[in-house]
């Protein structure tokens, strides 16, 4: 006969080559030792002790399908997906077509390319050992602007082509670009 069985989470053994394996309490007096624990493909979590979890009971047989811990679950509406964890961390794809993404530290992405396509907005700074700035369009339509009150470059400034400008260029020694050659 199989029957479904409320579980306490006590410890979670992950082996990356095999099942985990899960120990804790069900029914009064009865402990659950080195039970495996099935996963959703592509998708793995350790619940921390005290964690419920639903176990599958076939005789001797035990595996647990399933686990919850609602100290740390994020609400979501109707239709919503989160992925979370008892840090605070979460992936959350939210109505209306966004995506939340919250870290504690950092974000790291690792990949040979990535593409944003539309507007990227960054409040804070952004560090790297090279820059470089390409625009994919053609050259007569090739653009970039920069627009702020103040843009400082700090180090030599190297210039392919022209510099127009409509205000003064004014060099360390207060010279300007309003001057004349004799």
């Amino acid at each position: 006969m199989r029957s479904f069985v409320r579980m306490i989470f006590s410890s979670v053994t992950d082996a990356a080559s095999a099942l985990k394996k899960a120990a804790g309490s069900a029914r009064a007096e009865e402990s659950l030792e080195n039970r495996s624990f099935v996963q959703h493909y592509g998708f793995s979590s350790s619940p921390k002790a005290g964690a419920v979890g639903i176990a599958l009971a076939s005789g001797q047989d035990v595996v647990i399908i399933a686990d919850d811990d609602t100290s740390c679950r994020v609400a979501v509406e109707s239709g919503e997906v989160c992925l979370y964890t008892d840090e605070g961390d979460m992936i959350h794809f939210k109505r209306g077509k966004e995506i939340v993404v919250v870290a504690g530290t950092k974000v790291n992405v690792t990949a040979p390319d990535v593409f944003i396509t539309g507007n990227l907005t960054v409040s804070g700074v952004i560090t790297t050992p090279n820059l470089v700035v390409t625009n994919g369009m053609s050259a007569s339509e090739s653009q970039i602007s920069i627009s702020a009150p103040h843009v400082s470059v700090s180090g030599t400034l190297a210039v392919t082509g022209s510099i127009s400008s409509a205000g003064s260029i004014t060099d360390s020694g207060g010279n300007t670009n309003h001057h004349s050659h004799s």
